[in-house]
């Protein structure tokens, strides 16, 4: 395998905001990118839910407040506490998206039945690395560096990654296959 392929390992799930026009539609209110951003964290960051984040380009004030592992080209942050501390950063680094990803202890099933809770739906389902729809390795600048960061968080198989596209929308869960 090179350095820039993705193992065939991991599939991706890709989770779409239910758009401005479809919740007047359906009777649900928009928040806005910001506000779902703020309640995903609120999940992500739960001592029963964090294992760990990747930062891909994190701000570099932040990594001296911050006690990090490198990992190739990412920072790899396992205190919670930490991430907790850096929300803020955090929230601005997914509305910029594709920048932090997240590892929790959950299943992609709990974590896609949380995001529908959140006004998100599942949009498509693709084997990471695949070029297909919802495949977002390709949204990536630096395919090494993604490679190499998702590698490094070491997902178990009830295990899910969870990574930001630009605004919070669309979500990607990445799994183990």
């Amino acid at each position: 395998m090179s350095q820039t392929s993705v193992p065939s390992s991991f599939r991706a799930i890709e989770i779409g905001a239910v758009t401005y026009v479809k919740t007047q539609e359906e009777g649900v209110p928009y928040f806005g990118a910001a506000a779902y951003i703020g309640r995903f964290l609120e999940f992500f960051l739960r001592e029963e839910h964090f294992s760990r984040l990747a930062w891909l380009d994190a701000p570099g004030g932040l990594l001296r407040m911050m006690t990090t592992d490198r990992a190739g080209p990412c920072r790899i942050v396992s205190s919670l506490r930490e991430a907790v501390r850096s929300k803020p950063e955090l929230q601005r680094a997914c509305l910029r998206g594709l920048q932090v990803l997240f590892l929790l202890h959950r299943l992609p099933s709990e974590v896609v039945d949380f995001c529908g809770i959140a006004e998100y739906r599942v949009t498509t389902r693709s084997r990471l690395g695949s070029g297909q729809a919802g495949d977002p390795v390709g949204l990536f600048p630096d395919r090494t560096q993604f490679t190499q960061c998702l590698i490094a968080l070491d997902a178990k198989p009830n295990q899910t990654i969870a990574v930001f596209s630009h605004d919070g929308d669309p979500l990607y869960l990445i799994e183990r296959a």
